[in-house]
């Protein structure tokens, strides 16, 4: 399941859930090279609150505004996100 995390000041980063731990997902990048996946092959675990479902215009918006340092924008981006439920988790 692709979502998008909010990580350090704000960069956003489309990840697949590996599993849930409660307040905490554990994510992880299925596109990373095979060094790299494995040294994070348990994942990299996200406040629950940081993590929304994933939107891909969203995303290439998300990461417009954080590359061009516009903050006000990338602050109205993340308030306009969905957070992640596990409702949307069953619908695939």
């Amino acid at each position: 399941m692709r979502v998008i995390a909010r990580g350090y000041r704000s960069r956003p980063y489309v990840r697949e859930i590996v599993r849930d731990e409660g307040k905490v997902l554990i994510l992880a990048n299925k596109d990373c090279d095979d060094a790299v996946r494995k040294t994070l092959a348990d994942g990299v675990g996200f406040p629950r609150n940081h993590v929304f479902n994933f939107d891909s215009a969203l995303s290439q918006s998300l990461m417009s505004a954080w590359e061009s340092g516009n903050a006000e924008r990338l602050d109205r981006l993340w308030a306009a996100a969905k957070p992640y439920t596990l409702e949307h988790a069953s619908r695939g």
